[in-house]
């Protein structure tokens, strides 16, 4: 999860410089079919280099799970809004550093000096005559398509410039980079040299949850106070004296190492666009019509809200549905269910009334082994028999209980639930269970097992084998750690946000889709533990009130991410801790603590659930600054909740709040008293640290 990526390794030992020119590039295309959501009702999933309808939709009931129809921007009392005219952040001022319509200012080089073509830079020019210069690189040994590592072809390769002057700047400066990535074959990273001879080097966040589309192209801010790593000079990762040299770097995936992993085709970076902005505070305004990512969106979270645990215990499910869930996702064990040949399933069914009671469903996972079938996975095709009879009979056993759908095992990737991680043997018992399960439960949802998408190599076999193709959604489990920072032996950030799954899964489906496999893809598991998953120096153990805190701000980020994103199912893990040890991560994913004390993760998705509960979601604002993301749900007449924060920690985002403003309060429901601007407006400060902000109006 937290492999070091060969931007971070390219450090002081130098770069060979290699002069290169021209290069390649792909351009691959995919659609994403319509299939029948968890809800209930099929949607448009947004897929990979499919067309955005213009102005988006809405309408719809919050308790429908059927996609809006109707053109958005928005609707009050049955009138097409007008969106507002004037965006509600505007870029500061700021000066070009390079000239890119001239490629000499641009020189080439390869780390790898064993890659016989690494790349090159090339000018561009467009049909509006507007020019940028291409980095162009080469990271798959030359294959024409995505394939499984069979050759170590890694490398770090840039485009750099030496300014023709040194630039006076300041460590609080911030630098606007205007880039497109069509192919997404690659990651990139800004670096600049001062005065001192110290190189500093940033992540390049070209997906964001506003701008994900493979054609757009996207100006990034990166504020250099906040390196990712950093050597020689002054080596201390502060900007000193001048601006003398500005390099833009591109390497693999980090998911990549020598055997593990894809290759991928030649890529390619287009540059148009190097500025340098002295500091500024950044001022968003929130419109109450502001602009609307185009697309439908789900109008409600009715029927895709999930959370696992284990039991059906009416207290833990009145606090689950309190907080927003509609599914409970949990374990049907083979070997509990069948023994001796007999089928029991009177310990799954405890506590089934209180599911139909609340209005709840239930998502079975069909796992693991049986004693008696193969021990820990089957192993002979009599041995996939009987599980294939094990999942008939649990359809039948749902037939006349409160079930959402069925997922085929948990985390083959794993060697604790699949020993040999093999995914062909999975994709065998896979296919023959879907076509059981078929004979049995014609409609419910049938999900193919959650596995990890940081590392593609799995998922991309399993899509080669055919065995997704009987399946409704493809099971993910998305977990990533939050942001670490180590200091020894040297300084690295290890950037991490929950945000950056948006760009995850379009590589996802991407591969997907080169296999012909177009089913999208469902979060089943998904969980922040408040040990080991966060930064220890700076939060402690699990238990610390600091732990808490960070676990419930990261929590409301992932399900918020994945509501701009469109997700058909967002799973969370886990209700409850599974027990007391401040030190063992897997002890620390719950949302209530083992004597059920809500934790602030709990109290944030309780805080949505009642905010945006019978009001209908109308998608994500396109007018915010990079770094800054904002949802919208609209009730009766002008009755609207925004929800606003950041993924940016070295910029804190003045949020000037519309006129008549209801309500504010922080991501746990705590109230917030809105300070006294410029020109009187009412202005609430937005922290990436602090967490969501949810402004009612």
């Amino acid at each position: 999860m937290f492999a070091n990526s060969l931007l971070s390794l390219a450090v002081a030992a130098g770069i060979a410089t290699l002069e290169g020119c021209g290069g390649g590039g792909s351009s691959p295309s995919a659609g994403v079919d319509q299939s029948p959501s968890l809800a209930g009702g099929p949607i448009q999933a947004e897929g990979v280099n499919v067309p955005p309808t213009t102005g988006g939709t809405s309408g719809g009931s919050a308790g429908s799970a059927t996609p809006p129809t109707t053109p958005t921007g928005g609707t009050t009392g049955g009138a097409i809004e007008t969106v507002a005219s004037t965006p509600g952040w505007v870029a500061p001022s700021s000066v070009s550093l390079i000239d890119t319509s001239n490629i000499a200012n641009f020189t080439f080089t390869s780390q790898n000096p064993a890659i016989a073509s690494p790349g090159g830079i090339e000018k561009l020019t467009y049909t509006d005559q507007t020019t940028a210069v291409a980095l162009n690189f080469d990271f798959g040994c030359g294959v024409s398509q995505i394939t499984l590592k069979t050759q170590d072809c890694r490398n770090v390769v840039s485009v750099y410039s030496r300014l023709k002057q040194p630039v006076a700047t300041t460590n609080d400066a911030s630098m606007f980079l205007t880039l497109r990535n069509a192919d997404g074959y690659g990651e990139f990273a800004l670096r600049v040299k001062d005065s001192t001879g110290q190189t500093i080097q940033y992540p390049i966040r070209l997906r964001t949850l506003e701008r994900r589309q493979y054609a757009e192209w996207t100006t990034v801010r990166v504020f250099l106070k906040n390196p990712a790593l950093y050597w020689g000079g002054a080596a201390d990762g502060v900007l000193s004296g001048n601006l003398v040299e500005v390099s833009i770097v591109a390497a693999p995936r980090n998911s990549d190492s020598a055997t593990t992993g894809l290759n991928y085709p030649k890529g390619k970076l287009e540059i148009k666009d190097i500025r340098l902005s002295s500091p500024v505070a950044t001022t968003y305004t929130l419109q109450s019509n502001a602009p609307l990512g185009a697309g439908t969106f789900y109008p409600s979270t009715a029927g895709r809200m999930a959370v696992a645990h284990g039991s059906f215990d009416l207290t833990l499910m009145q606090k689950a549905k309190s907080a927003g869930f509609s599914v409970i996702r949990r374990d049907m064990l083979w070997e509990y269910a069948e023994v001796n040949g007999q089928y029991n399933f009177v310990p799954f069914d405890t506590g089934t009334s209180n599911l139909t009671t609340l209005g709840l469903k239930v998502l079975w996972i069909l796992d693991y082994g049986h004693p008696a079938h193969g021990g820990k996975v089957p192993v002979t095709p009599e041995d996939k028999d009987a599980f294939v009879k094990f999942a008939q009979e649990v359809a039948k056993f749902g037939k006349t209980r409160p079930v959402q759908g069925y997922e085929i095992w948990n985390e083959p990737d794993t060697p604790g639930a699949w020993p040999s991680q093999n995914p062909f043997e999975y994709a065998d018992l896979l296919s023959r269970t879907v076509t059981g399960l078929r004979q049995v439960e014609a409609t419910l949802p049938i999900l193919s097992a959650g596995v990890g998408i940081s590392d593609p190599a799995y998922l991309f076999k399993l899509s080669q084998t055919g065995a997704l193709s009987g399946v409704t959604y493809i099971g993910a489990h998305p977990y990533r750690k939050d942001t670490i920072t180590v200091t020894s032996p040297s300084y690295r950030r290890y950037e991490s946000t929950p945000e950056s799954y948006a760009a995850d899964q379009l590589v996802a489906r991407q591969y997907l889709a080169q296999s012909g496999v177009t089913k999208p893809l469902a979060n089943t598991e998904w969980g922040y533990s408040s040990y080991e998953f966060l930064d220890r120096n700076v939060y402690g153990t699990g238990t610390s009130a600091a732990a808490w805190q960070r676990q419930g701000v990261l929590t409301l980020r992932m399900v918020l991410t994945q509501l701009a994103m469109n997700e058909p199912l967002i799973t969370v893990y886990r209700l409850i801790d599974k027990g007391i040890n401040a030190t063992d991560k897997e002890m620390n994913f719950g949302l209530l603590d083992v004597h059920q004390v809500e934790k602030p993760a709990f109290k944030a998705l309780k805080q949505l659930h009642t905010l945006s509960n019978g009001k209908t979601f109308k998608g994500y604002l396109t007018d915010v600054p990079g770094g800054l993301h904002a949802l919208r749900w609209d009730g009766t007449g002008t009755s609207r909740v925004f929800c606003v924060w950041s993924d940016n920690p070295a910029d804190a985002v003045d949020v000037v709040i519309p006129a008549g403003y209801k309500a504010v309060t922080a991501f746990d429901g705590s109230a917030l008293t809105p300070r006294v601007g410029t020109g009187g407006a009412l202005v609430v400060t937005v922290r990436e640290s602090a967490g969501p902000v949810f402004i009612s109006l």
